[in-house]
């Protein structure tokens, strides 16, 4: 059996906000899929660029995630986020330590939806 194809795909990359391709519509329950956003989100009003966090979604359904859960997932990864700091000057000793810091999401932009068939190693 060849490396890449066989009877069935076990992966299918779409566009969740189109219509779902055919293997999909005849077996929804069949697929779990991952729905990719890029969220942008600025530290302060003088940061001219926004920064970019890539946040994936894991559902059982191909319909998109609403914005709010895309916004919880952004917030629970940007809070959970560990910053190394110099301790006292001195070169070279890095400290790890939770910092918050204050932002604000500026856009979620959806990417691409992966679809992997249950039961199947995917990789």
């Amino acid at each position: 059996m060849p490396l890449f194809g066989g009877k069935k795909k076990n992966k299918i990359e779409f566009d969740a906000r189109k219509e779902f391709p055919p293997e999909i519509k005849s077996d929804v329950e069949g697929w779990e899929y991952t729905h990719n956003f890029k969220v942008h989100y600025k530290s302060s009003r003088l940061q001219v660029l926004a920064s970019k966090l890539n946040i994936s979604i894991p559902s059982y359904t191909p319909q998109l995630p609403s914005h709010a859960e895309v916004e919880e997932a952004a917030n629970a990864r940007l809070q959970g986020s560990t910053f190394s700091i110099q301790r006292g000057g001195t070169p070279g000793r890095l400290v790890k330590k939770d910092l918050t810091f204050s932002y604000h999401i500026t856009d979620a932009e959806y990417k691409e939806t992966i679809a992997f068939r249950k039961g199947q190693e995917n990789w």
